[in-house]
């Protein structure tokens, strides 16, 4: 029924401590951004205050990033994967 995810790790350290200064998360949240950020991919999380962070976190995000990491709840990755069935 779901694809196998792979499990990852952020690359670059110093990104994910800058990441949870700017952004007030915590190094485990920063570290999902960063990872997601990384990889170019979709995070998915029932966090919404990580959800907001990712997407809504404005001049912060765009200093670090350059851009924002997209995040969907658990709910549309579902959606999702039974459209594709």
């Amino acid at each position: 029924m779901f694809r196998v995810l792979k499990v990852t790790s952020p690359k670059d350290v110093r990104l994910v401590l800058k990441l949870a200064r700017k952004l007030g998360v915590t190094y485990y949240d920063s570290s999902y951004l960063a990872a997601s950020w990384e990889l170019g991919t979709v995070l998915v999380t029932d966090d919404e205050k990580l959800r907001r962070r990712g997407e809504e976190g404005g001049s912060a995000l765009e200093r670090v990033l350059g851009g924002g990491v997209k995040t969907i709840p658990t709910k549309e990755l579902i959606r999702e994967l039974q459209k594709t069935r």
